[in-house]
């Protein structure tokens, strides 16, 4: 069911929801697990992160980012063939140009 929501992952998404709010907004259900309510810089910064990360993925998606998907080569064997290219052939090969470790 590829891009449709299924049962247990809404289950899973709305219990993982429900004990992030509970352990930010019941201190008691805070101070068991030793948390500290976020301030404004905190705050900031989640909203910052959760923000980028839809931006980085709208930027390169549109830009040749495909999805990793194992596609059959000329004799039928699985995994063979040509690979899906998760980050554009640019970006790839401007990281390939690093060193490597020592």
């Amino acid at each position: 069911m590829e891009g449709q929501l299924s049962r247990p992952v809404a289950g899973a998404v709305g219990g993982s929801a429900a004990l992030l709010a509970a352990t930010l907004l019941l201190p008691p259900v805070r101070n068991v697990l030793g948390l500290a309510a976020p301030g404004p810089l905190g705050w900031a910064l989640l909203g910052a992160s959760a923000i980028s990360s839809v931006l980085v993925n709208r930027l390169l998606l549109p830009n040749g980012v495909t999805r990793a998907q194992p596609s059959a080569a000329a004799d039928g064997a699985p995994g063979r063939g040509r690979v899906a290219r998760l980050l554009p052939a640019s970006l790839l090969g401007r990281l390939r140009a690093f060193p490597g470790p020592a």
